[in-house]
């Protein structure tokens, strides 16, 4: 990876006089700016943390202006469209940024993959629709008539699904700019959106959550047909070769990814079933906390992949540097999370500062393992080891489950150790699954060089 050799633990090396030596601020700049994963993650984590702010302060102005029963409509009818978007994806986010800068012709492959995922969104839309009180999803609620309802259930789903393939293919192609551009445009179209609809109940809500899907959508489209390569074509094709090619990736993807959402989604109902709602809340706030520690090591991941399908003959340079930028962040705010979790859980209220302080403790602490854990999962799927990917996510997420399950057993105060206990079993199955196809004796190398220069 010539010309990318440059990382934190050598700044500040060189052989300038010190009195003409940038500064520090500047010199970690011109590291970041002059290193594609380092660079990539940056843009990523601050996408997603500017995105994060942008919705908790709209979250805050919402709860002001429509009631709790029009906001509870909307997110149970978002809330279960999410895992029908992800059922529909068919795995191929992951396979976009596997192959897609590969390919000669992207426009086309991209096209395929547009084609699939909107169309099994719809579908399994129709089958929830046409089944018995829609599984539960309040539609009625709305206020609208039933076809204006499908409609715009339609629109959003095919939406969601265009902004999941499309935001990869940039990713692939380590354009992530341009994704944080139509990121920022879309909210300042949703905050328009909301202020023009302040006080319209759960259907204008609902409204403004379509308007910000569809806007990030057109973005994406218009982007990706400026952007993306286009080879000559004798006839018209949806670009389904492309999808029959990379099947079998595709469909690990998509189990991997299915499976690696079940602790974090059962965690609740297993805490419900065993402990009661009140517990629940408790471990439901404190979760929604630890996300944050979450977004470093998902989104480094994110760019390692990147950088694996780019240029995929040297990698223990780019797991290297992924390792080392997701501890350097996330540890010192995991301690901190640590440290302060009575006061951070005392801004929700006294109850959830003395019944969330443990478990929230003990899931910061969890950093340490899934830290790596996102790194490991990212080098399988980089280095097209499907089996082993799925393998890592289903039996990490076994060890999770039945860990927190039996630690549920003896009480709220025992889950935060639990939940620790399973993140370490998943780093376990990690290691165990890597060593074999990074090689046992690179895996010591490769963690010494992340903590020295």
């Amino acid at each position: 990876m010539a010309g990318n050799d440059t990382s934190l633990g050598e700044i500040g090396d060189g052989e300038a006089e010190s009195g003409n030596r940038p500064g520090v601020g500047r010199r970690l700049v011109s590291a970041v700016r002059g290193d594609r994963v380092y660079r990539t993650s940056v843009l990523l984590i601050g996408d997603n943390l500017a995105l994060g702010l942008l919705g908790g302060l709209l979250t805050l102005i919402v709860a002001r202006h429509w009631s709790p029963a029009a906001i509870g409509v909307v997110a149970a009818i978002t809330g279960a469209l999410g895992p029908l978007t992800t059922a529909a994806a068919l795995g191929l986010p992951s396979t976009v940024v596997a192959y897609l800068a590969g390919e000669r012709d992207q426009a086309l492959a991209l096209r395929g993959a547009l084609t699939a995922v909107v169309g099994v969104g719809v579908i399994l839309l129709a089958i929830v629709w046409f089944l018995p009180h829609h599984l539960g999803l309040p539609v009625s609620r709305l206020g609208l008539a039933a076809p204006v309802a499908l409609a715009m259930l339609a629109a959003y789903v095919a939406c969601s699904l265009i902004v999941a393939v499309c935001d990869p293919a940039f990713l692939a192609r380590q354009e992530v700019g341009w994704t944080v551009g139509k990121d920022m445009t879309s909210m300042a179209v949703r905050y328009a959106a909301m202020l023009a609809l302040i006080g319209s109940g759960a259907r204008g809500l609902f409204l403004i959550a379509l308007i910000y899907a569809c806007t990030a959508a057109i973005i994406d489209l218009a982007l990706i047909r400026w952007r993306l390569h286009r080879a000559p074509r004798p006839r018209f094709t949806l670009g389904f070769h492309w999808l029959r090619t990379h099947a079998r990736f595709a469909g690990g993807a998509q189990v991997a990814t299915l499976v690696a959402m079940l602790p974090t989604s059962l965690l609740p109902v297993f805490v419900l079933a065993r402990l009661g709602a009140t517990s629940a809340g408790f471990v439901a706030v404190a979760m929604q906390i630890l996300g944050v520690l979450t977004i470093v090591p998902s989104m480094t991941a994110s760019s390692l992949f990147a950088e694996l399908a780019a240029h995929p003959d040297g990698f223990l340079e780019p797991i290297r540097k992924a390792l080392r930028a997701a501890y350097l962040v996330t540890l010192p705010l995991a301690l901190l999370m640590v440290v302060a979790a009575p006061l951070i859980l005392g801004l929700f209220g006294p109850v959830y500062a003395e019944h969330s302080v443990g478990f929230l403790r003990w899931g910061a602490a969890g950093s340490v393992f899934f830290c790596f854990n996102y790194v490991s999962d990212i080098v399988l799927l980089g280095r097209k080891r499907v089996a082993a990917y799925v393998v890592v996510n289903v039996a990490g997420t076994v060890a999770v489950l039945v860990s927190v399950w039996v630690a549920l057993g003896f009480g709220l105060d025992a889950l935060g150790p639990g939940w620790f206990v399973g993140q370490a079993g998943y780093c376990v199955v990690s290691i165990i699954v890597l060593a074999r196809y990074v090689g046992v004796r690179k895996l010591p190398a490769t963690f010494a060089a992340m903590v020295l220069p």
